[in-house]
């Protein structure tokens, strides 16, 4: 019987063992390699050595992975360790010289290889410049007297260095700034750019956001307030810019376009814009547009607009409580006199 017994045991531990040997040659068979090379692409410098390199997957069951390794003298880097299932994301990420890179691979080829590129740094302006600047009125806005805005600027650095604005210590003068016009709220920036913040400058805002080499979108939104039935727009380019344009959705008041060239109308998507533009633009250089016929709100909104707002609201709670409690002195004197009267 014991040696039945025994018999058993070594027959459980040994498929426990094949069990462990067999996973584990699944799990080596399961595994696939993805390589790349981070490149110096600014002149004259050498690959980084040693430079940290993370890998980012998501599988198809939405199972989140990453690993990372270091280059070598070479800028060359392998991870050995992804998973072999199908992949729906894989993110490339490093940071050299402070300055964050990201590059997204196609999960469908994990083999790779993949290139990123890095550059040096500087942190003067004048590698910087406009190409066109565009700025769309797409109506009225949510409250009366305000107006939607969209701006969008084409930025190109034009030099073989990253462009990086670092607050603590750069020239004010050499911030990456852009000019908003009086009276709004509600800016809201986006851009395809990797890192930065947005920081509130005189009569605008700044991005800390390093900027490669190359051609790239900036795109802004905000709320413009106006009183009365005009709208001065009044911009100050710290770049300049190649070609300004002034778009006014069809319908939408009438631009005084004095200092613009009316190109008439031109529709993007289901709306009609007239479209005013101007050439070189010099850095500095006051543009200054107004619109006039806007709608004013009616009484209505007028009275909508004032018991919604945080003036009023902030101030009705007081007076209530101060009504409140006036009632209820006003009640108990006149309750105690007419107890005294009985």
């Amino acid at each position: 019987m014991k040696g039945v017994s025994r018999l058993i045991l070594t027959i459980v531990i040994s498929l426990v063992y094949l069990s462990g040997q067999i996973t584990e040659t699944v799990l080596a068979q399961e595994q696939e390699t993805f390589a790349g090379t981070i490149v110096n692409a600014t002149p004259g410098n050498v690959p980084p050595n040693g430079l940290e390199v993370v890998l980012t997957y998501v599988t198809s069951s939405d199972l989140f992975g990453q690993i990372s390794t270091k280059t070598d003298v070479n800028g060359y880097f392998h991870f050995d360790e992804l998973p072999a299932m199908p992949l729906k994301m894989l993110m490339v990420e490093t940071i050299y010289l402070g300055v964050p890179y990201a590059k997204r691979a196609d999960p469908s080829t994990t083999s790779g290889p993949i290139t990123i590129k890095v550059f040096e740094e500087t942190s003067s302006s004048n590698v910087l410049k406009v190409i066109d600047n565009s700025v769309v009125v797409m109506g009225r806005g949510s409250s009366p007297n305000t107006i939607n805005i969209l701006e969008a600027v084409h930025l190109q650095n034009d030099s073989d260095l990253m462009y990086v604005s670092k607050p603590e210590t750069a020239d004010p003068m050499d911030m990456l700034r852009f000019s908003l016009p009086q009276n709004v709220d509600h800016l809201d920036v986006e851009t395809e750019l990797i890192g930065g913040h947005i920081l509130q400058v005189d009569k605008g805002f700044a991005l800390t956001t390093p900027i490669p080499p190359g051609k790239h979108n900036i795109l802004f939104t905000y709320v413009a307030h106006y009183s009365g039935e005009d709208w001065e727009f009044v911009h100050s380019s710290p770049f300049g810019s190649e070609v300004f344009r002034f778009l006014v959705k069809e319908g939408f008041g009438q631009a005084d376009d004095s200092a613009f060239s009316n190109l008439g109308l031109v529709k993007i998507g289901e709306l009609n814009f007239n479209i005013l533009e101007i050439d070189s633009v010099e850095p500095g250089e006051k543009l200054s547009l107004r619109i006039e016929g806007l709608p004013t709100p009616s009484l209505l909104e007028m009275i909508s607009e004032i018991l919604q707002s945080k003036t009023f609201q902030l101030g009705i709670i007081p007076l209530l409580a101060s009504v409140t409690l006036l009632s209820l002195l006003i009640y108990g004197i006149r309750h105690r006199n007419r107890r005294q009267f009985q």
